[in-house]
């Protein structure tokens, strides 16, 4: 239960400065963001108010439409990741992520474990 608290935490933190980034860039108000955003989710504004509060996390398709609307990857939504395309995958804290191993080292790896 802590985690998903902690995941829903983080994950409105990152909502909310991607919102604010967002209407910076757009030269836009605040007013009437959230029914905006409720729009394009499909979603009611009390859905919207319950991602920006930590209570509850977007479905992955609502998550992908918020982030198209808002100009930033899913991954960053979710997991707080940017996508670099000529690098692959990198955490915030610039550490690559798992999933950017090379496949010479795969294989290294799949040869120890025969050992």
């Amino acid at each position: 239960m802590i985690e998903e608290d902690k995941l829903r935490e983080a994950f409105s933190a990152r909502l909310k400065s991607t919102i604010s980034a967002f209407l910076k860039r757009e030269n836009r108000e605040v007013r009437g963001i959230n029914t905006e955003l409720a729009k394009v989710a499909d979603v009611s504004p009390r859905a919207v108010n319950k991602w920006l509060n930590s209570e509850a996390m977007p479905s992955l398709s609502n998550m992908y439409s918020l982030s198209n609307f808002l100009g930033v990857t899913p991954e960053w939504l979710v997991f707080g990741v940017e996508v670099n395309n000529r690098q692959g995958s990198v955490s915030k804290s610039g550490y690559p992520l798992i999933d950017q191993t090379s496949t010479e080292s795969a294989v290294n790896f799949s040869l120890i474990s025969e050992l």
